[in-house]
Order: structure tokens, then sequence, then C-alpha cells
């Protein structure tokens, strides 16, 4: 219901419902401190929570300590399996959610830790989950933006949307239909001619 609500555009009802959850995950996990899925619903539902508040200015904080919350859980979980996939992919996410909530807060040197320890989760699964491929680019895209935001990494900042754009030239050749990888690599694709045209590189800025 909270994601049903976050898409609505309806953020303070979202935010109820996933403090909700969050609440009576809060029981289970206290409950069955063995069993690893409530640790794992909770904190998504801190992330998710985390995600509905960051763009409120007034609710920024907020924001911060539900992502804190989530990593808090996920590395716990992590520690305790360090092979499990899944575990390592929503680590990453929410790192790479902070880095958004950091940056936005001119956070500089913080976002760009998580923005490197999302991309550091995910690079090991990227050739192999179309998933993780996908969080990858957006992290690297990510981590660009921020680095061209300080104004003297630019060609780290171009070798990050060349890998960004690399890994979602081959998810759009392996799956074609899907709209959201081509929406992105368009995305990513424009953010590196915005990039090359500062640089004073026309040529490459309009391919």
């Amino acid at each position: 219901l909270g994601h049903i609500s976050r898409l609505l555009r309806q953020p303070d009802e979202a935010a109820t419902q996933y403090a909700d959850a969050i609440t009576r995950f809060e029981a289970l996990a206290a409950g069955a401190p063995g069993t690893a899925t409530y640790r794992q619903e909770l904190a998504d539902a801190n992330n998710w929570l985390a995600e509905t508040l960051r763009p409120q200015p007034a609710r920024v904080s907020e924001a911060a300590q539900a992502y804190d919350r989530a990593l808090s859980l996920q590395q716990a979980l992590l520690d305790a399996e360090p092979a499990n996939a899944d575990y390592a992919r929503q680590i990453a996410r929410t790192h790479y959610n902070r880095g958004i909530l950091r940056a936005g807060a001119d956070d500089l040197a913080q976002s760009e830790a998580d923005f490197s320890s999302a991309v550091r989760l995910l690079e090991p699964q990227a050739d192999t989950h179309a998933g993780a491929a996908q969080e990858l680019a957006r992290a690297l895209n990510n981590l660009a933006g921020l680095l061209t935001m300080t104004g003297a990494r630019s060609n780290e900042a171009r070798e990050l949307y060349e890998r960004a754009i690399t890994i979602d030239e081959r998810l759009v050749a392996e799956t074609p239909d899907n709209r959201e990888y081509q929406l992105e690599l368009a995305k990513f694709c424009n953010n590196l001619a915005a990039l090359l045209s500062d640089l004073g590189q026309p040529a490459a800025a309009e391919a």
C-alpha cells in the first residue's frame, strides 16, 4: 500500500503506511530474531520510507535516519552471508539512494563514498544479473554526475558515463523491448554529451 501511495504521489499517506510496516516488521523481527526475512523486509521498508521522505526538504533528516537504519540492517545480513547476492544488491541500492540524498545536501565526499560502495557491491554481479547491471549503470551515472560538480574531475566522470552507457547498450541489445533500459540509456548519453560540450569537444558531444 505504501508503494501504491508513493506511485500515486501521495507522500504523506505513503510515509504513514511505510512507518506502519516498519513497526510491524520490528515486532516480527523481535519475536523471531533468527529469521533473516523479517530483518530484510524491515530494511526494505526503511529504504522506501527514506525514498518517500527524500524529496521533501523539511524531512531530509528523517530520510537520512531511515537510510541509516536500512543500511545497518542490510550490512548485518550481508556480514552473516557474504555470498548472498540479493543482500549485496539491496545494500548497494540503499547506498546509492543515500548518495543522492547526500549530494542534494552538498555533502559531496560522503555522497561519493555511498556511490562508490554501490559500484563495488554491484560490479561482481553485473555480467550475469540484468538487475545488478542496471543498478550498476545507475550508480556509475550518479557518481559521474557528482564528480562533474567538483569541476576538477571531468575525465573521471567521462569514463564513468561511458561505462554506464556500455552497460545499458548491452541491456538494450539483450532486451530491445525494455523501455526503461532505453530511457536510462538516453539519459546517460545526454549527460555525457553535456559534459563533452563543457569540455570543448562539440563533435563528440553531437555524436
